[in-house]
């Protein structure tokens, strides 16, 4: 495939992350989170093999399975961890503080290393 069909291929990605946020916020909230987070990580693996099996011309399935799962996942990542553990003490465990922290901590280190600081 060529860079001319490629690209309006690669562009369905975005509109497609915005409609799987849209059909998790619509009708999947009315299932278990973790039945988002199945169909999430098996929308790649079913582009993919649209794409070993039929070739160029599943491209667009693809795309728009890759970006649909991708904008489901985002929203399944934030909620599982805590559905999946007691609600008590969740903030201070270790893996959530670090990853909140994280940007902060970066953004004063950031400088340090580039021995701006």
């Amino acid at each position: 495939m060529g860079f001319a069909l490629a690209v309006p291929f690669a562009a369905l990605v975005g509109p497609a992350q915005v409609a799987g946020r849209v059909l998790e916020f619509t009708v999947l909230q009315r299932f278990h989170p973790l039945l988002s987070a199945r169909l999430a990580a098996m929308a790649h693996p079913l582009g993919a093999v649209a794409i070993g099996l039929v070739g160029a011309p599943a491209a667009a399935a693809f795309a728009v399975l890759h970006g649909a799962g991708n904008g489901i996942l985002t929203i399944a990542i934030g909620t599982l961890p805590l559905l999946l553990s007691a609600a008590q003490g969740y903030g201070g465990r270790p893996g959530v503080a670090d990853g909140a922290s994280a940007p902060g901590a970066g953004g004063f280190a950031l400088p340090v290393r580039l021995g701006l600081g």
